[in-house]
């Protein structure tokens, strides 16, 4: 997430991204993981080629919707495409709270996914 060469996308809607995300991240703030596909192209694929950014880092709550995001990109030719592995979640069981880059309320992942 230090690289200036990425670009970390928040994948979730937008009532999980008011909630609580990581810092630095660009939220798309969409309604509907539908709705993810025409913000790539009109938002995301110009914003790269602006800043020449080179690689592209997603999360979401479980890592489901990040991988299928990732695919997608990758599908469209976005080039060097990772997403986090089992999502915030995971990043908070295993990142000490110290160490941590989230900011916001992490309650609502776990009530919500336990």
């Amino acid at each position: 997430m230090d690289d200036p060469d990425t670009l970390v996308i928040d994948t979730r809607n937008s009532y999980e991204t008011a909630i609580g995300t990581f810092e630095g991240a660009i939220d798309p703030s969409t309604e509907s993981f539908r709705d993810f596909p025409q913000w790539a192209e009109s938002t995301l694929r110009p914003l790269i080629e602006q800043q020449g950014s080179k690689r592209i880092a997603m999360f979401c709550t479980g890592g489901i919707r990040c991988e299928k995001a990732s695919s997608y990109l990758q599908q469209q030719g976005f080039g060097e495409v990772h997403h986090l592995r089992g999502g915030i979640l995971k990043y908070l069981e295993q990142v000490p709270e110290a160490e941590s880059r989230w900011q916001g309320s992490a309650l609502f992942l776990i009530n919500g996914w336990r």
